[in-house]
């Protein structure tokens, strides 16, 4: 009897133990699996932070790209209405007669640039002060004869007169000086370089037209 009841109870002791070590192992396996599902969780959720942050990249640029662009065809256009202002008054324009003393410098200061004609000179220089005879302070700040900013003067001046300085207010240095920026931007290289470095001494596509449409007129 004694004997039946000890295996009796060795066989609940046995299968309490069975449950136990079942119950624990679904325990441990659903907590495996919550961590799984975290950590994916976190992974999934990561992905998804990253992919938002391109989306919104890529949405900024859209926009700056629609805003550059939009400026573009605003710049496109106004450019376009330049260029038409621009043609309209070279064709109006009318070359003025070149005072000798002018005239002398700038034939003499176009021939320090091979290419570059002596017209493309005194067309600046009436456009810009009608040959030293108009306003030579401009409101942006250009000064003499032939209207540079005193920092560009200093850096391409030259002495036109040989009195061993080179003076802003002076026609000849300013002269030579114009002849020298023109012809460091491109003035001595065919066509497009004239027009690059006339850009370059004026930003605006119509001041270009204008200079060579004068200097066309010149004689």
């Amino acid at each position: 009897m004694r004997g039946e009841w000890a295996a009796t109870l060795n066989r609940l002791a046995t299968a309490a133990k069975q449950r136990w070590e079942a119950d624990e192992a679904a325990i441990d396996s659903g907590l495996d699996t919550a961590a799984t599902v975290q950590q994916r969780y976190l992974a999934l959720q990561e992905l998804l932070d990253r992919e938002q942050a391109l989306l919104d990249q890529a949405s900024a640029r859209a926009r700056t790209l629609a805003a550059y662009e939009a400026a573009a065809a605003a710049l496109a256009m106004a450019r376009a209405a330049s260029a038409q202002a621009g043609m309209a008054a070279a064709a109006e324009a009318v070359a003025l007669p070149v005072p000798p003393t002018y005239r002398e410098l700038y034939q003499a200061a176009a021939k320090t640039c091979p290419g570059l004609r002596w017209q493309v000179l005194a067309a600046i220089g009436q456009v810009e002060t009608h040959h030293g005879r108009g306003s030579m302070v401009s409101s942006a700040g250009a000064l003499g004869p032939m209207q540079f900013l005193p920092a560009t003067f200093v850096r391409y001046a030259k002495d036109g007169n040989g009195d061993g300085k080179a003076d802003i207010w002076n026609p000849a240095d300013a002269i030579f000086t114009a002849a020298r920026y023109l012809c460091a931007n491109g003035a001595g290289n065919g066509d497009a370089g004239l027009q690059a470095a006339l850009w370059n001494y004026n930003h605006a596509d119509w001041y270009v037209q204008l200079v060579l449409a004068l200097a066309a007129k010149i004689s």
